[in-house]
């Protein structure tokens, strides 16, 4: 792969459904301000081959003993996805939901009471599972696979995450926890959904070291990293409102990000 790749994950070759066209850059949701979504416009989707750090597959999954099928879970999956999330992390789709080569913003909070705002773009849709790819600056390059398998009373809902730290910053972070950070995470959105249809939330997280080794050719991705960048944008918040007042625009309500 070359570092531009964003060629989907060979495991997910054979499930039927809809692949997002070819996209050389993202645009944020029609439906979000800029300063809900800062760090998307112009921004690559990035394969794991355009990140810097080591390479893992992670993979959580829960067992749904449940009488729905594959299909109607992924169908409440993907409505609520945003809303199964840790409280504080944010998902803001576009008005079209989880379909392909749709663009949602995302704000998570990281140590130190500061946010960071990213995007991440639907890369495949189908009827039991949906994949995202990640843009550069967010916190990995990699794809995020949700898929439900099995049989009504026998099915297994997952998720696959395969990723490289984007830059040196976000493999540091890592290694200081934030892999512990992602488990808690994906453990907590699976419980949820676990947990709606009345199964046990009993989640079980597997890591798999693809490639130990870091990239050091990729080491000038930290330009775009979206903490940086988030940082830098609320801190010329008062500037913003001043020159919007100064030219007579209404003032915009403050994003999740401004407050």
């Amino acid at each position: 792969m070359t570092d531009r790749d964003s060629s989907p994950p060979p495991a997910l070759e054979h499930r039927a459904g809809q692949w997002a066209r070819p996209s050389e850059h993202l645009h944020a949701p029609p439906n979000l301000s800029k300063d809900d979504a800062p760090n998307i416009e112009g921004r690559r989707p990035v394969a794991p081959s355009a990140g810097f750090g080591q390479l893992w597959e992670k993979e959580y999954r829960v067992q749904l003993p449940v009488a729905s099928s594959a299909r109607e879970v992924t169908g409440y999956w993907k409505r609520e996805f945003g809303n199964l999330w840790p409280p504080g992390h944010r998902y803001s789709a576009s008005l079209r939901g989880i379909q392909p080569g749709e663009v949602a913003a995302v704000e998570l909070p990281v140590p130190g009471g500061t946010r960071l705002s990213t995007g991440v773009r639907v890369l495949f849709s189908g009827d039991t599972s949906f994949t995202l790819e990640t843009s550069e600056g967010h916190m990995f390059a990699g794809w995020i696979q949700s898929s439900v398998d099995g049989d009504p009373g026998e099915l297994t809902a997952r998720v696959l995450v395969v990723m490289r730290a984007n830059d040196p910053l976000y493999e540091l972070g890592l290694r200081l926890g934030g892999h512990k950070r992602e488990d808690e995470f994906w453990s907590h959105s699976l419980r949820e959904l676990a947990e709606h249809f009345g199964a046990p939330p009993r989640v079980s997280v597997r890591h798999r070291l693809i490639d130990p080794k870091v990239r050091w050719r990729a080491i000038g991705n930290v330009r775009k990293n979206a903490w940086l960048h988030t940082l830098a944008h609320g801190s010329t918040l008062p500037a913003r409102r001043l020159v919007r007042r100064f030219r007579g625009q209404p003032a915009q309500e403050p994003s999740d990000l401004e407050r």
